[in-house]
């Protein structure tokens, strides 16, 4: 069985994982939103990586 990377050691979970901090942020700008986008549109690896760490957000919403 393989073990995944550890996301401190991949660039793309780091970066959803800021991203997905940073727009729950209520000072969260316009221009923060657009170049989320254009990083998110960049590499269909980051939608992907993205969706994950926006449905562990939501989950660990529940554990409260």
């Amino acid at each position: 069985m393989t073990t995944p990377p550890s996301p401190s050691s991949d660039p793309v979970a780091q970066a959803a994982a800021h991203w997905c901090m940073r727009l729950h942020e209520p000072d969260c700008s316009d221009a923060e939103r657009a170049e989320f986008q254009q990083w998110l549109e960049s590499d269909p690896r980051h939608a992907a990586k993205y969706a994950e760490v926006e449905n562990i957000w939501t989950l660990s919403a529940h554990l409260l």
